[in-house]
């Protein structure tokens, strides 16, 4: 990567994942139990997918997605959505964040050009 290139900020999908898991789960009106008991799987690996102590591998999407009437693809583009957006917000922020800070070097907190080399 060149020093003139900017780093954008990475992003934690697993996070993104278990947001939207969880926000569906409760949509479909489910406890961590009765999802696991449809599913197929104990309440403690939704309970672990949804802190994030837990990857789910691709077998267990798929599974998980079918039982909250979703197809996985919707699941990940949902994922991929929400990935995007936050990627973007952060990169705004930061060049907002930045500007600002340039904005007080030379103007100073009362605006008056110069004021932070006096």
């Amino acid at each position: 990567m060149s020093a003139t290139a900017k780093r954008v900020p990475k992003i934690d999908t697993a996070t993104i994942f278990r947001q939207i898991l969880r926000k569906h789960r409760l949509r479909q009106g489910l406890s961590q139990e009765a999802l696991a008991a449809k599913a197929g799987y104990e309440r403690a690996f939704i309970s672990l997918v949804e802190l994030g102590k837990c990857n789910p591998s691709l077998r267990s999407v798929f599974d998980i997605c079918s039982t909250l009437g979703m197809r996985s693809s919707a699941m990940i583009r949902q994922v991929e959505r929400t990935s995007w957006m936050d990627t973007q917000h952060r990169i705004a922020k930061k060049t907002s964040l930045q500007g600002k800070t340039e904005r007080l070097f030379l103007f100073g907190e009362r605006g008056k050009r110069g004021a932070l080399f006096r």
